[in-house]
């Protein structure tokens, strides 16, 4: 009888220890761990892409002051008279 119930409390804490540490299994091959017990309800975290070239507005504003200044050092026609 005493043997039957160290298994039974052996088993237990196994479960209990198993229980509290929440998922440990490693999914697919990058090595993700899932973080808690309920990570299966947790909510998606989204994030639409983006521009693939970051500094998109900063090349358009280098080439609008490029062309700004060119045009204004261009030497016009009615100068040269």
């Amino acid at each position: 009888m005493k043997f039957n119930q160290l298994i039974v409390v052996l088993l237990s804490c196994v479960f209990a220890v198993a229980s509290f540490t929440g998922c440990q299994t490693t999914v697919g091959s990058g090595g993700i761990r899932c973080g808690h017990q309920h990570w299966l309800k947790d909510d998606i975290q989204y994030y639409p892409a983006g521009p693939e070239f970051l500094k998109k507005n900063q090349v358009q504003t280098l080439e609008h002051y490029k062309a700004s200044h060119q045009a204004e050092n261009k030497p016009s026609s009615t100068d040269s008279q």
